[in-house]
């Protein structure tokens, strides 16, 4: 007898606007504001037929760059008030 498999829910590699505006909790007009302005990375892919799709490795790059850019300093210069 073969053993039962249990299908794995695996995430799409390939993320819709929506998708991507759900995982940032933001809208996906700002979503495309944002991508406009320069504050979120291009599109992976793009089609004619208005497909556009992000992978998720870009995604979890950006979000891995913005963390690192907010994460507090222990050591250096404290910022000074002007």
């Amino acid at each position: 007898m073969i053993p039962y498999k249990t299908a794995v829910a695996q995430p799409p590699l390939m993320l819709k606007p929506a998708q991507v505006a759900a995982e940032l909790a933001i809208s996906v007009r700002t979503l495309h504001r944002w991508e406009s302005a320069g504050m979120f990375p291009k599109a992976d892919l793009r089609m004619n037929t208005g497909v556009v799709r992000w992978r998720r490795e870009t995604l979890m790059v950006w979000l891995e760059e913005r963390s690192r850019d907010c994460r507090p300093r222990l050591h250096g210069p404290k910022p000074t008030r002007s």
